[in-house]
């Protein structure tokens, strides 16, 4: 039940914003953007009752492998060292000393789940966006690479955004 409204009235420019999705949906494998969800400003209330405590939310979103651990698998691909967190992936510093999402704000932070199947929360813009995908066959992941730029393109989206670190 969350209330719509015109992305202009949220602060956020449509032609940039549109331009954003259609770059996520030109690169995101065969199957595209089956859904997508862009919340800014809103509440649910990644009766006046916060359910979360903002230190848990703190607490659960620093990562907790430090950047300078070796590589515990060299063989996988999926690497959390200076990102990764209680089941959250953070926009820290990688071993590498680049951050996960270079265009996106140092305090965003994401859950991934199979297929695709991703939320990002970047609280330095008020937003949420929530990604549904069907597509981890034969194309793979989405890469940090394109939601990095997908991020960037969002947060020019945004009028008097914060602009990334």
């Amino acid at each position: 039940n969350w209330e719509e409204a015109t992305p202009e009235s949220q602060g956020v420019d449509s032609t940039k914003l549109n331009a954003a999705v259609s770059y996520l949906k030109s690169h995101a494998g065969r199957d595209g953007v089956k859904e997508l969800v862009i919340i800014r400003n809103g509440h649910m209330i990644w009766k006046g009752k916060q359910l979360t405590s903002a230190s848990w939310v703190e607490t659960a979103t620093s990562p907790k492998i430090p950047a300078s651990m070796p590589l515990g698998h060299p063989e996988s691909h999926i690497d959390g060292r200076g990102v990764y967190a209680y089941n959250w992936w953070t926009n820290g510093v990688k071993p590498d000393g680049k951050r996960k999402w270079p265009g996106a704000t140092s305090g965003t932070y994401s859950a991934s789940g199979y297929n695709n199947n991703d939320m990002f929360v970047i609280p330095e813009w008020n937003m949420v966006i929530v990604r549904l995908g069907l597509d981890q066959g034969t194309d793979g992941p989405i890469t940090d690479a394109t939601y990095s730029t997908f991020l960037s393109k969002v947060g020019r989206a945004i009028m008097n955004a914060t602009p990334k670190p």
